[in-house]
């Protein structure tokens, strides 16, 4: 297995300077992997910041480049020791000696380190098991719009049938009806500006989040907002089931919908 020279990818060392630290450290790792050694020493790893001493173009003395260079690659180490990517050997000498993990292991390629940069974004246990079975699939495979979608989809299927309503109710209209004043899934001890509140953020929600990506794409870019409303979602559903248990009391103790 070969891989790009550090200097093929980061031509200068001011861009390797520049890069993040999640594209250095997936380099790394990949080039940890391609070794297929039982373990490595640090010190080692950061000589590929050797490369940049015969850049004769480019400013400053060869040896600056190199320290420079070598200081971002043990950063890049820092982050993957920290993930559990590569971890101390004990047979090297806890310092300095490292090997990759199991887990480091199954990461081979750049798409595989996107994937598990992913999932830390979106901890499964968080999410509950319906809405991770359908939204983390997509949010793994960076398609934000359509795990959005689908995470706020399961909010109107979980609204529709703890409200025990028909097919033929979706949408605000359906968060209207489920949380207004007369609504099925409304406490009627809760004090007024409470329940009116609930009902704005269910029906906000579903009218914000949902109901543009059902028209459209909103090319959702950013791991991190996707991962945000997928779980503003899970804490719908959570909100939507406790406030059934309130108004049902007696049932749920037979059995509770989703």
């Amino acid at each position: 297995m070969s891989v790009q020279r550090i200097n093929e990818i980061f031509p200068t060392v001011e861009s390797l300077e520049s890069a993040s630290l999640y594209d250095l450290a997936a380099f790394v790792l990949n080039h940890l992997n391609a070794q297929q050694t039982r373990g490595f020493h640090i010190a080692n790893v950061v000589t590929l910041g050797d490369a940049y001493i015969d850049d004769n173009q480019a400013p400053g003395p060869p040896h600056e480049r190199r320290d420079r260079a070598r200081r971002v690659i043990a950063e890049a180490i820092g982050y993957l020791i920290s993930q559990n990517f590569v971890a101390p050997d004990g047979e090297r000498g806890v310092s300095h000696g490292l090997f990759v993990t199991r887990l480091g292991r199954t990461i081979r390629t750049r798409q595989d380190f996107s994937s598990y940069a992913r999932a830390g974004l979106l901890p499964r246990d968080l999410l509950r098991a319906d809405l991770a079975e359908i939204a983390t699939p997509l949010f793994l495979a960076g398609r934000y719009d359509d795990a959005v979608s689908a995470a706020f989809k399961r909010v109107e299927i979980a609204v529709r049938e703890l409200g025990k309503f028909s097919n033929e109710d979706y949408g605000v209209t359906l968060m209207r009806k489920a949380f207004g004043e007369n609504g099925s899934m409304t406490d009627t001890n809760a004090v007024k500006s409470e329940r009116v509140a609930l009902s704005n953020l269910f029906a906000g929600a579903i009218g914000y989040f949902k109901n543009p990506l059902s028209h459209r794409d909103l090319g959702i870019d950013d791991a991190r907002l996707a991962a945000s409303r997928i779980l503003f979602a899970n804490e719908l559903i959570a909100i939507a089931v406790l406030q059934y248990r309130t108004l049902h009391q007696d049932e749920v103790a037979a059995a509770t919908p989703l």
